[in-house]
């Protein structure tokens, strides 16, 4: 129907994307911060925020404090509250470092999230050598980075979560299979992961859960050595195998 053709359309193609916000009462975003760098920053569809910025709304970020409190927190091992924050703090780091091999005495830089430009990971590389260069090693950085092996939510058997160890058979060989090749360097074949297995499409279905992996193995220095942690599946199809350099 040419009459809906504006509705459809976006620069000359059919965009679903901005068909969906056009069309919407409604649009949200995760913050209004990005809901503002959408009108600047959006592949394109920048005056499409830009006219429909009067239905769109950013949602407020919070946390939850009854579940995110250092004074209860199940997953801290040292609980502090605000008399005590100094040295609840500092028997965190001391344990941190005594996991990663590193330095209590020594200032620790830390960085948790996804290795992405939007996060700033492509700064890190830079301000690292930097720190080197004009400091010297006077400190550590340590650098939590997300990527999965297998992640397939498709396939997960979710009554099956909390059964221990539960993974198909092509999910721990070809978990398997990444870490051989993650000890032996050999970093074309994950790469090119595409060939690594007849299988691989059911544990890489789409490549962005896969891809950060890439980024955090690249930060190996040639003789730091790799290990690993919290190795195991979960739901079947989901490995939540994690990597430790140095």
């Amino acid at each position: 129907d040419s009459w809906k053709r504006g509705m459809l359309e976006w620069n000359g193609n059919i965009n679903p994307l901005a068909s969906g916000v056009k069309c919407a009462w409604r649009v949200t975003t995760v913050s209004n911060t990005y809901l503002n760098e959408m009108r600047f920053m959006s592949n394109g569809m920048e005056a499409v925020f830009e006219y429909e910025k009067g239905k769109c709304s950013g949602i407020i970020n919070g946390i939850d404090y009854s579940v995110w409190d250092p004074e209860h927190d199940k997953y801290l091992s040292n609980h502090f509250n605000i008399k005590t924050v100094e040295r609840g703090k500092g028997e965190s780091k001391r344990l941190l470092c005594e996991t990663f091999g590193l330095a209590y005495d020594k200032p620790l830089f830390v960085f948790i999230g996804r290795l992405v430009g939007e996060k700033a990971a492509d700064l890190l590389p830079q301000v690292i050598n930097d720190s080197f260069r004009y400091i010297g090693r006077k400190m550590n950085f340590l650098i939590l980075g997300s990527g999965n092996m297998v992640h397939n939510l498709r396939m997960v058997e979710w009554d099956r979560l909390d059964e221990p160890e539960f993974g198909f058979d092509w999910a721990y060989e070809l978990n398997d299979k990444f870490k051989q090749l993650i000890v032996d360097g050999n970093h074309q074949a994950l790469i090119n992961f595409s060939s690594i297995s007849p299988d691989i499409s059911k544990a890489i279905p789409t490549s962005e859960h896969y891809l950060p992996l890439l980024y955090t193995i690249g930060l190996q220095d040639k003789n730091e050595e790799i290990s690993f942690f919290n190795d195991r599946a979960v739901g079947g199809s989901l490995t939540m195998t994690s990597v430790r350099i140095g």
